[in-house]
Protein backbone atom coordinates (compact mmCIF):
# COMPACT_ATOMS: atom_id res chain seq x y z
CA UNK A 1 0.00 0.00 0.00
CA UNK A 2 2.76 2.47 0.84
CA UNK A 3 4.60 1.83 -2.44
CA UNK A 4 1.43 2.43 -4.44
CA UNK A 5 0.77 5.66 -2.52
CA UNK A 6 4.39 6.78 -3.12
CA UNK A 7 4.07 6.15 -6.86
CA UNK A 8 0.80 8.10 -7.06
CA UNK A 9 2.20 11.04 -5.07
CA UNK A 10 5.44 11.18 -7.08
CA UNK A 11 4.02 10.80 -10.59
CA UNK A 12 5.72 13.16 -13.00
CA UNK A 13 3.82 15.10 -15.63
CA UNK A 14 5.28 16.79 -18.68
CA UNK A 15 4.42 20.22 -20.09
CA UNK A 16 5.86 21.76 -23.24
CA UNK A 17 8.63 24.29 -22.57
CA UNK A 18 7.89 27.79 -23.88
CA UNK A 19 10.62 27.34 -26.50
CA UNK A 20 8.89 24.21 -27.78
CA UNK A 21 12.22 22.36 -27.86
CA UNK A 22 11.96 20.46 -24.59
CA UNK A 23 9.53 19.48 -21.83
CA UNK A 24 9.21 20.54 -18.23
CA UNK A 25 8.72 17.80 -15.65
CA UNK A 26 6.46 18.49 -12.69
CA UNK A 27 4.69 16.58 -9.93
CA UNK A 28 1.78 19.05 -9.86
CA UNK A 29 -1.34 17.31 -11.14
CA UNK A 30 -3.28 19.14 -13.89
CA UNK A 31 -6.30 19.58 -11.59
CA UNK A 32 -4.09 21.29 -8.97
CA UNK A 33 -2.56 23.80 -11.38
CA UNK A 34 -3.36 27.49 -11.23
CA UNK A 35 -2.02 30.59 -12.89
CA UNK A 36 -0.07 31.31 -9.71
CA UNK A 37 1.92 28.06 -9.67
CA UNK A 38 3.30 28.15 -13.23
CA UNK A 39 6.97 27.07 -13.22
CA UNK A 40 9.34 30.05 -13.43
CA UNK A 41 12.97 30.41 -14.40
CA UNK A 42 15.61 32.17 -12.30
CA UNK A 43 14.54 35.55 -13.72
CA UNK A 44 10.90 35.00 -12.76
CA UNK A 45 9.66 34.39 -16.30
CA UNK A 46 7.25 31.56 -17.12
CA UNK A 47 8.88 28.37 -18.35
CA UNK A 48 5.75 27.36 -20.25
CA UNK A 49 2.70 28.98 -21.79
CA UNK A 50 -0.15 29.37 -19.31
CA UNK A 51 -2.48 27.71 -21.84
CA UNK A 52 -0.33 24.55 -21.79
CA UNK A 53 0.07 24.65 -18.00
CA UNK A 54 -3.69 24.94 -17.39
CA UNK A 55 -4.61 22.53 -20.25
CA UNK A 56 -6.72 25.18 -21.99
CA UNK A 57 -7.97 24.36 -25.47
CA UNK A 58 -9.85 27.53 -26.38
CA UNK A 59 -10.70 31.05 -25.36
CA UNK A 60 -12.72 30.95 -23.23
CA UNK A 61 -11.40 27.60 -22.12
CA UNK A 62 -12.08 25.25 -19.26
CA UNK A 63 -8.93 24.28 -17.38
CA UNK A 64 -8.21 20.93 -15.78
CA UNK A 65 -8.91 22.57 -12.40
CA UNK A 66 -12.55 23.09 -13.44
CA UNK A 67 -12.42 26.87 -13.81
CA UNK A 68 -13.17 28.83 -16.98
CA UNK A 69 -10.47 31.22 -18.20
CA UNK A 70 -10.90 34.21 -20.48
CA UNK A 71 -7.85 36.08 -21.71
CA UNK A 72 -6.34 38.46 -24.24
CA UNK A 73 -2.90 39.93 -24.75
CA UNK A 74 -3.72 42.33 -21.89
CA UNK A 75 -5.09 40.19 -19.07
CA UNK A 76 -6.36 36.81 -17.87
CA UNK A 77 -9.16 35.97 -15.44
CA UNK A 78 -10.77 32.77 -14.18
CA UNK A 79 -14.35 32.12 -13.17
CA UNK A 80 -15.99 29.24 -11.35
CA UNK A 81 -19.14 28.27 -9.51
CA UNK A 82 -19.45 30.23 -6.27
CA UNK A 83 -17.35 33.21 -7.40
CA UNK A 84 -18.74 36.63 -6.48
CA UNK A 85 -18.89 39.10 -9.35
CA UNK A 86 -18.63 42.67 -8.09
CA UNK A 87 -20.06 45.75 -9.79
CA UNK A 88 -16.69 46.86 -11.19
CA UNK A 89 -15.77 43.49 -12.72
CA UNK A 90 -15.47 43.58 -16.52
CA UNK A 91 -17.33 40.28 -16.68
CA UNK A 92 -20.37 41.63 -14.79
CA UNK A 93 -23.52 41.04 -16.85
CA UNK A 94 -24.41 44.78 -16.72
CA UNK A 95 -20.85 46.16 -17.16
CA UNK A 96 -20.47 48.92 -19.74
CA UNK A 97 -17.03 50.21 -20.66
CA UNK A 98 -18.19 53.75 -21.48
CA UNK A 99 -20.51 54.28 -18.50
CA UNK A 100 -20.05 58.00 -17.77
CA UNK A 101 -22.58 57.93 -14.91
CA UNK A 102 -20.48 55.41 -12.92
CA UNK A 103 -23.58 53.27 -12.36
CA UNK A 104 -23.31 50.88 -9.41
CA UNK A 105 -24.56 47.37 -10.11
CA UNK A 106 -25.42 44.66 -7.61
CA UNK A 107 -22.88 41.96 -6.88
CA UNK A 108 -23.93 38.37 -7.47
CA UNK A 109 -22.57 34.81 -7.39
CA UNK A 110 -21.99 32.48 -10.33
CA UNK A 111 -24.30 29.50 -9.90
CA UNK A 112 -23.64 27.22 -12.89
CA UNK A 113 -20.82 26.09 -15.12
CA UNK A 114 -22.60 27.72 -18.06
CA UNK A 115 -22.59 31.09 -16.25
CA UNK A 116 -18.88 30.71 -15.49
CA UNK A 117 -18.19 30.16 -19.21
CA UNK A 118 -20.31 33.20 -20.15
CA UNK A 119 -18.37 35.36 -17.68
CA UNK A 120 -15.03 34.19 -19.06
CA UNK A 121 -16.22 34.98 -22.59
CA UNK A 122 -17.53 38.40 -21.54
CA UNK A 123 -14.24 39.19 -19.80
CA UNK A 124 -12.29 38.15 -22.92
CA UNK A 125 -14.35 40.47 -25.12
CA UNK A 126 -14.29 43.45 -22.74
CA UNK A 127 -10.57 43.36 -21.96
CA UNK A 128 -9.43 43.21 -25.60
Amino acid sequence: MRLQQYIIENTEYEVKHISGKSKIKTTIKPEDRTYDNIPKDSKGKNKCRFQDWLCLTGNPGKAANGRWYGYSHRAIASFGIGDTITSDNMAHKDYKWDDDKKTKHKSYKIKTDKEAREHADRFRKNVS
